[in-house]
């Protein structure tokens, strides 16, 4: 059984966060599509995660009506791609990286190279890799949420 394809939005338990989960129920709207949202932490924030921060991660998804899934490892880009591939993610919405981040979006890219990456900036632009372009960086749109 298949199933319903969806948009996967990765999460941190930082306070831009809120605007990745907003942007990926628009994009998950206009296309008619579930959103389940994930997080994962280091494998050591298990013995004391953000209670506050997780709490305000739970009502945004739920505001969302969005799944929200955690997980406790140190392998994130491994974790969301094999969690993107069970629940179906047709489009996979991150942050956007910035100069001293992580290589998050390109590990995602190289793991699951067939999906969508829509990565949304501070001002609510979203940038598009698509399966079909090998480059980053093609503006798409810019919603308001």
């Amino acid at each position: 059984m298949t199933k319903t394809p969806c948009v996967l939005v990765c999460v941190t338990q930082q306070s831009g966060s809120e605007r990745l989960i907003k942007a990926g129920k628009a994009i998950a709207q206009r296309n008619g599509l579930d959103i389940n949202v994930i997080n994962v932490q280091p494998a050591n924030a298990s013995y004391a995660p953000n209670p506050e921060m997780m709490e305000k991660l739970h009502q945004c998804c739920k505001q969302a009506e969005a799944q929200l899934t955690v997980y406790f490892n140190d392998s994130p880009e491994l974790v969301a791609a094999s969690y993107a591939r069970k629940c179906n993610a047709v489009d996979i919405v991150t942050g956007f990286p910035g100069a001293n981040s992580s290589e998050f979006v390109a590990s995602i890219h190289m793991l699951l190279p067939d999906v969508t990456i829509s990565m949304v900036d501070e001002n609510l632009t979203i940038y598009n890799m698509t399966p079909q372009q090998k480059e980053m960086g093609v503006l798409i749109n810019n919603i308001n949420i």
